[in-house]
This record gives C-alpha cells, structure tokens and sequence, in this order.
C-alpha cells in the first residue's frame, strides 16, 4: 500500500516537473531573459525542484516547479510590459 502511495506521489510531481520543463524550454527567450530578476528566480526554483525531485522529496518538487512555472509567467508579463513601454514614444 504504501509503495502505491509513493509511486503515486512520483507520477504526480514527475508530471508537474515535467510540464515545468517543457514551459521552460518554450519561455526561455532573450525578452523574457530581459526581466532579470523574475527570470532568475523562475530559475532558482527549477533547479531546486529538480533538486527535490531527484532526492525523492516529492511533494516539495511539485510546488517548487509550480514555483517556477508562476515566476516565468511573472517573467514575460514583465518583459512584454517593457517592450511596450520601449514602444510608446
């Protein structure tokens, strides 16, 4: 029972650290690179996710890479805010 428990666990935060990956691979642009600071904590809580995932603390990788996936949405929000500050005359 409890090995059902613990695959379950991984399946789940495997998904969600998977699923921060793949919208990683998609948002790292130069532009939203161009917002530093939320750019680099979305970073921070990758690499800490996977971190947790690999040393099988599952619960705390799932909200680390939701995290994640929160700061690169803060990212391009920030980065297209500025391209359209840039563009106002």
């Amino acid at each position: 029972m409890l090995m059902w428990l613990v695959l379950g666990c991984a399946v789940k935060s495997g998904v969600t650290v998977l699923k921060m990956d793949q919208q990683y691979a998609e948002m790292n642009t130069a532009e939203n690179r161009r917002a530093q600071f939320e750019w680099a904590m979305a970073e921070e809580y990758r690499n800490k996710a996977k971190e947790e995932y690999a040393s099988s603390q599952f619960e705390d990788a799932e909200l680390l890479a939701a995290k994640s996936i929160e700061w690169m949405s803060k990212a391009q929000e920030s980065a297209s805010a500025e391209t359209t500050k840039e563009d106002t005359p």
